[in-house]
Formats: C-alpha cells, structure tokens, sequence
C-alpha cells in the first residue's frame, strides 16, 4: 500500500500546489492520475518519485518517510530503490542500441538479471527485434516502450508515469496495457500514470482513479473492485 498523508507543497513564490492532502492506494493498483492542466500532477509524480522536495508523511512497502524525521535521507535512499519514473520525455542514449542501454543502466545500478527476465521484458513488450537497433533508429512509440523495459529492470514495486501512452498505436498501446497488467498482478505493485487520454482499454485495465481538484482536494476513486482485468484483453 502507498499511503500519503498531510503532503505539502509551495513554490517559492509562495503558490500552494499541495495544502495538506492526503490519500492512499492498495497494492495491485493501475492508477490513472487526472485533473485540469497546470493543476500539479507532474509535480505529484515527481514528489512520489523522490525528485522534488515536499512536506508531509509517505509509507511505502514498509518504508516510512517523513520529512521532519532524522531518518528521512536514509528512508528515501530505501524508498526510491523501490521506485521507477518514466517522465513526459524520457531521456535516452540515441547512439546506444536497445542492448548496450539495457547494459549500461544495469552496470550503473549495480544489479544484475538473469538473461531470462531481461528476455522476457524484450518478449513481452515485442521488442526483441529492435534488440541490437539504435535508439535514434526507432519510431516514438518504440523509444516508449523502451523506456518503459529500463524503469522495470530494478523490479520496482511502485512506478510512475507522466503521459506514458501518447506516442502508441493500437497494438503497441495492447501489448504495454498487458504487460503492466500482468506485472502489476504478479508483483502487487503499483503504477500511477497522468493521462488525458479516454481510450477506452486503458479506462477498462485501470483500477482507480486518483484525482486532483485543487491545492486541498486528491480524490481516489475505485473503478474495478476486483482489480481483475484479465478478461480486457481476450
């Protein structure tokens, strides 16, 4: 479960994003993050993955963060292990090929997969064909899905995404839908992605909606109650 409670967040010029809001998410869940545009749920998304500052309370997977503890810095080394983020324009090396990226982000972590997970991500999202293809080589949608293997290499139990399906067509937007679906149900994680998108099998797999209203208001709305959505894609 990710539970956030009393988050705040200011500007320096002193705009409240966040004024005390809080909110929780059980695990398994495929989160749609909503809310006007300029309302904050970038700055959310980037709060959650540890990239911006805030105020507040997070409990996460046994991790608890909280900004006035003395424990705080040692708690988000722990949480953002846990954690991946694929921003709106996620950077990648154009002059790397798949493999030599996947190579590279690895060596950097420190972490080692077997060959058969780092095959089955390449499989499961219908990439093993652009496995030794430059990035810069690719179509927008496969740089997408790209970037979608390099967030799931750590195995997180919580990702975010900033408008992660825009660039997809039909059948890549139903092979990324399955793989989420199917990892979030075999890891119990959780994935928070903004969208505007009402692509109606996106609509169909997510399984809360959590909505930001204003500075004071985060709404979480439960879509499917059995959060069992293998049956969108037969």
């Amino acid at each position: 479960m990710l539970k956030v409670t009393h988050l705040n967040k200011s500007y320096e010029q002193g705009k409240k994003v966040f004024e005390s809001v809080s909110f929780s998410l059980p695990a398994g869940s495929f989160v749609s993050l909503t809310g006007k545009n300029g309302i904050g749920k970038t700055t959310l998304l980037n709060i959650l993955a540890g990239i911006t500052s805030f105020e507040g309370e997070f409990v996460f997977a046994d991790i608890c963060l909280q900004t006035s503890s003395d424990q705080y810095d040692q708690c988000m080394e722990k949480y953002i292990e846990k954690t991946a983020y694929i921003p709106n324009d996620p950077f990648l090396y154009p002059y790397l090929t798949l493999s030599e990226m996947v190579e590279l982000l690895l060596t950097v972590s420190g972490r080692k997969q077997p060959p058969t997970y780092l095959q089955n991500l390449l499989e499961e999202l219908a990439l093993t064909e652009y496995e030794h293809v430059l990035i810069k080589n690719m179509s927008l949608g496969t740089q997408q899905k790209v970037a979608i293997v390099t967030a799931y290499l750590d195995e997180p139990q919580l990702i975010l995404m900033d408008e992660p399906f825009v660039n997809f067509d039909q059948k890549s937007l139903k092979v990324v839908l399955r793989f989420i679906r199917d990892y979030l149900l075999q890891k119990q994680a959780i994935t928070i992605f903004s969208t505007h998108s009402q692509d109606h099998r996106i609509q169909q797999v997510i399984t809360h909606n959590l909505h930001i209203k204003d500075a004071r208001t985060i709404t979480v709305t439960e879509i499917r109650k059995d959060r069992d959505v293998r049956d969108v894609f037969v």
